[in-house]
Formats: C-alpha cells, sequence, structure tokens
C-alpha cells in the first residue's frame, strides 16, 4: 500500500489512507443530489455495531468510532482526459441524478488546478457488474467519487459563497460526494471524507497551511423532521417532483466533527408553475487541528 513520501507528499498513481481503512456507522447515501458541489445530498442512518480504530488524520492520529471496510479502498485521482473514465463518471451521475451535464466543467476545473477530483475505489469484483479501469498497470473498480476543492466552483444553479473554500485562509471544501447504491452503508462514505480531510494538507491536493474543510447541505428544514409550511417542507410540493424527502445528514457530518456555521440561500430548482425556488443550505466546518 502505498505510504506519504520522505517528502511529505504522495504517489499521484494511487492515494490510499495510512491506517487501517474502516468506517463511521452512518455512512450510506440516499441519493437526492443536486449539485453546486453536491449540494441536495441526503444519508439515512446505520446502526451496525461500533469498532475503534486509529486514523492518520492531518493532525496526528485519532481514534474514532468505524467499522470494518474492505482493506483495498483507495483514493484514485481521476483523468478526464482518458474516455473511459468519463464514461465511468457519466455513468455515475446518471445512477446519482444529478449534474451530468457538468462533467465538462469539472474537467477545466482539474485541469487549472482548482479541483481534486478522486475515484473511491474497491479491488476489482468479478461477481460484481461494475466497470473498471487500468492505471499504471493496476485495475481499479471505481464504486464512487468524491472532490476536494479550492474554490467553490461557480455554478448557474447555486450562489457562490467564498466562505466555503479560499486557500489564502487556510479553507478547502469536500464535494460530489457519490457512491453506488450497491455499496451503501459499507463505510465508503466516511472513508471518502477521511482521506480528503488527510489529503487537505497534502501537495498538490491542498497545502500544508490548510486549517479547515468545508461542506455545505441541504437546510434540515426540508427534510425528514423538519419545518412545515411553504418555507420548510412544502417546498417539495411546490417543486412537485416525485422523490421522497429526504433525511437530514447535517447530523451526520456533526457526528465527524463539522459544525454549522450558517444557514443560507444556496441552491435553485424550477417549481412545478415554472417558478424559480430558492432553497437554503446548512454551511458546516471542521478545524483540522
Amino acid at each position: 500500500m502505498p505510504r506519504p513520501e520522505p517528502n511529505g507528499g504522495v504517489s499521484n498513481k494511487q492515494v490510499q489512507s495510512t491506517g487501517s481503512l474502516r468506517e463511521s456507522k452512518q455512512s450510506d447515501f440516499f441519493h437526492l443530489q443536486h449539485d453546486a458541489g453536491d449540494n441536495f445530498r441526503a444519508f439515512s442512518s446505520s446502526t451496525a455495531a461500533e469498532a475503534t480504530m486509529t486514523t492518520n488524520a492531518p493532525s496526528g492520529p485519532a481514534t474514532i468510532p468505524h467499522r470494518q471496510l474492505p482493506s483495498s479502498a483507495s483514493l484514485i485521482p481521476i483523468d478526464l482526459k482518458i474516455a473511459e473514465e468519463r464514461q465511468i463518471l457519466y455513468d455515475q451521475r446518471i445512477i446519482c441524478g444529478w449534474n451530468k451535464d457538468k462533467i465538462p466543467k469539472w474537467a477545466a476545473a482539474i485541469e487549472d488546478g482548482t479541483r481534486s477530483f478522486f475515484w473511491i475505489c474497491l479491488a476489482p469484483d468479478a461477481e460484481k457488474d461494475i466497470p473498471t479501469f487500468k492505471r499504471d498497470g493496476t485495475t481499479y473498480m471505481p464504486v464512487g467519487h468524491v472532490s476536494l476543492d479550492k474554490v467553490d466552483i461557480n455554478e448557474p444553479d447555486a450562489v457562490p459563497d467564498t466562505t466555503l473554500a479560499d486557500p489564502e485562509k487556510g479553507v478547502l471544501t469536500i464535494t460530489s460526494l457519490f457512491v453506488l447504491p450497491v455499496f451503501h452503508r459499507s463505510g465508503l462514505g466516511a472513508f471518502a471524507m477521511d482521506e480528503c480531510e488527510r489529503l487537505a494538507r497534502v501537495p498538490p491536493f491542498g497545502s500544508e497551511s490548510i486549517v479547515a474543510v468545508t461542506v455545505n447541505t441541504l437546510s434540515p428544514r426540508y427534510c425528514v423532521g423538519g419545518v412545515e409550511g411553504p418555507d420548510g417542507l412544502g417546498q417539495w410540493e411546490r417543486e412537485g417532483a416525485d422523490r421522497p424527502v429526504p433525511q437530514n445528514n447535517m447530523l451526520w457530518y456533526e457526528k465527524k466533527g463539522y459544525k454549522r456555521y450558517k444557514e443560507a440561500p444556496r441552491y435553485t430548482s424550477v417549481g412545478k408553475q415554472g417558478e424559480t425556488l430558492w432553497w437554503y443550505a446548512c454551511f458546516m466546518r471542521k478545524e483540522l487541528l
């Protein structure tokens, strides 16, 4: 397994945790994604028994609740110049339900160095009908993806927010997190978050000056147990979309050490009467001590 190189960097060929690969108990995805990163994102909870592990976090080892994750789990930088990988990403975004049209913009962000985009990979499994790709003679099975961004990428359906990412102020943002449904409750979501937090301080993905990472997610007012009325759960009726009300994934982020620092209008969608609907997001930040 590749480990940090003596100069503190990591190999571009493969980015893996230097500790055991396990995951926190609330990690699978109930998809409702409407990106400006991945803006509408809801997680359903898992109640598997916990184990304890030590992760190689940027601030040093930290003991957190985890459960067993396949030892082959790794993050591999996505290369969107390769047609095979572009197609895999497109297919995963189709499954996700959002942002298949934003891949060219993401490719440009990778090229200009503002986005570090990773496959969440496992070792190939012949029993699963999942596309694979080869990199430097090694075959990988991408089961999801995640991004670590140096800027809040401007999108037409979202309000840009400079508090999410500003390397000059030591802040990066984690976004575009997706795991294939067959791997829900496998621990891969939290594994990807943990690795992005670690890589935030590893060039070229981040820098040693990074002090915090952020996420943004749909306000709890629109989630299960949220606020009744047009400014909360009633928004779904106004949109007219045929999809279930999402779980509140702010709670999952809180368990991973993220703290809410504001709630503000963030995303837009089109209502069933053709009107523009504004949705609030919860902005959360985690200090890398």
